[in-house]
């Protein structure tokens, strides 16, 4: 369970590390806690917030290292049974519309 000391460390640390915790954030995207599920979509909101789209780029499409993109992710979590995971994922989507708008 994450915890809120644990969810405001997490906050304070993903600006000064945002291409290597995003595998991370995507990961626990697909996790059975729906808390989880809900506080690393609020991860991703922030990171897509905070930087150019660009250095997403990698995380946009499949690749060798990884299937989880941020569109397979993101639309597997928009079909959550949690009523506040999708909340969380639409307002994500509509972030990830505005910052990279020709994906």
């Amino acid at each position: 369970m994450l915890g809120e000391t644990s969810h405001g460390c997490v906050l304070s640390i993903l600006p000064f590390a945002p291409l290597s915790s995003t595998p991370l954030v995507l990961r626990g995207m697909t996790d059975k806690s729906p808390l989880l599920r809900c506080r690393c979509v609020q991860y991703l909101c922030l990171l897509l917030s905070s930087f150019p789209s660009n250095i997403f780029a990698v995380h946009l499409e499949p690749s060798r290292h990884s299937t989880h993109t941020i569109f397979s992710v993101l639309g597997s979590v928009l079909r959550d049974p949690t009523p506040d995971v999708r909340k969380e994922a639409k307002q994500c989507f509509g972030i990830l519309k505005v910052v990279s708008p020709q994906s």
